[in-house]
């Protein structure tokens, strides 16, 4: 699997979760994903309220976490983690009101989650030939969370124990065999797997990751984050009983505030004997990290240009006749005209306030574009400097100066 492939996968995965989400309008899902989980014809994104007629805001995630603790039984707890900074108390109050809903009423998002959560433990048995099921499942949403300002936080998170999740290797747990085709990490994603009491990591790959302290054996997680793309059958994780580690420092020390990207092992390649589970794997960790849906007089429609937030059909067209005009680019052409208004030169983050657009849509635009040839980036610290071909810093300048 390509590069690119691997952002189409995640795309049209995402579509497949995106159907149930609830206080949606009704429109047509992607398709193009054969196999268990690949989308239908009839797909659509139902309407939910009282009268059938609920209008929606989405509001994208900022971070998405994938968090996996494993046990000295095989099993490992799946907790799924998408958190947004709330901006204004409209927002608190709107979130509050998703949040009851959610913890109260078995939604449309979370019987979707569980219904995945089975298939992919049932394509699991049938590839590893380990009884594998989804079992305890729970749901929280809650004020507070990973940000700055934890009062000012809205955090989603489901969650369901994954049974047989390791294979045995003598008295060694390896995870490994799941992840088979590899796993494709947004920018704003971060996989982190834990242990449970019983166990202690051993080794992991690849080595881009960070723990949680200077030897592994006393670290309590391994993180990796996004963007990265892992190569067939990594990330790969062994663990032992506590009792049979041994004191060997494996892999760098955390160091707050940074960030490890990488893309690993060169593009995977698929072949037809890859099966399904990847696919499984990215519809419930990608899926709902694609927006938190709540209650709000306005109707919501997924086109091909992303996803918008309208009102009433009287007179907030007239009222906006620029972004009425930009809309008439392409994504491409967007940033480009961005970039020759602000003198060929601007940091990534600029171009994701400019646009509106998330984070992971920017970051894979530009990489797109980059590899076109129609722009240059350079990392400098935590920034991505985005250039106009001709208009790249120099070398002994700041790169900042826009």
């Amino acid at each position: 699997m390509s590069r690119v492939q691997a952002r189409v996968l995640t795309f049209l995965v995402i579509a497949v979760l995106f159907v149930s989400l609830p206080f949606a309008a009704t429109t047509p899902a992607a398709s193009g994903v054969d196999g268990p989980y690949g989308p239908t014809a009839g797909d659509t994104v139902p309407s939910v309220g009282p009268t059938g007629t609920a209008g929606a805001e989405t509001i994208e995630a900022e971070r998405v976490e994938f968090r996996i603790t494993v046990y000295g039984n095989g099993s490992a707890r799946w907790r799924f983690l998408y958190t947004r900074t709330l901006e204004t108390s409209e927002e608190r109050r709107q979130f509050e009101d998703f949040a009851t809903e959610f913890n109260e009423n078995e939604t449309d998002t979370y019987r979707n989650f569980k219904d995945r959560a089975e298939s992919l433990t049932q394509t699991g048995t049938n590839r590893t030939r380990r009884e594998m099921d989804a079992t305890d499942f729970s749901r929280n949403a809650y004020l507070g969370g990973d940000c700055i300002e934890v009062d000012r936080c809205g955090t989603v998170e489901m969650a369901f124990t994954w049974t047989n999740f390791a294979r045995e290797d003598g008295d060694r747990l390896v995870v490994d065999d799941v992840f088979e085709g590899g796993m494709y990490l947004l920018e704003d994603q971060q996989l982190v797997f834990e242990h449970g009491p019983d166990v202690k990591f051993v080794s992991a790959a690849p080595e881009s990751y960070t723990s949680s302290a200077p030897d592994l054996r006393d670290s309590s997680s391994i993180t990796w984050r996004g963007e990265t793309q892992f190569a067939d059958r990594r990330p790969r994780v062994v663990y032992a009983p506590e009792d049979q580690v041994t004191p060997t420092p494996i892999g760098p020390q955390e160091t707050p505030g940074s960030t490890t990207t990488s893309t690993t092992g060169g593009p995977v390649q698929g072949n037809s004997s890859t099966w399904m589970l990847l696919v499984g794997i990215a519809v419930l960790a990608l899926g709902a990290g694609l927006a938190l849906v709540w209650r709000r007089g306005d109707v919501i429609s997924l086109g091909d240009g992303g996803i918008s937030v309208g009102g009433d059909d009287g007179g907030g067209v007239a009222s906006e006749p620029a972004v009425a005009n930009e809309e008439l680019l392409s994504d491409e052409d967007r940033v480009l005209q961005l970039l020759r208004e602000n003198g060929g030169r601007m940091k990534q983050v600029n171009i994701v306030e400019e646009t509106g657009w998330s984070k992971s849509k920017v970051s894979m635009l530009l990489s797109d574009m980059e590899e076109d040839d129609q722009i240059s980036k350079l990392r400098v610290g935590r920034e991505n400097i985005v250039s106009l071909v001709g208009h790249e810093p120099d070398a002994a300048g700041s790169p900042h100066d826009e």
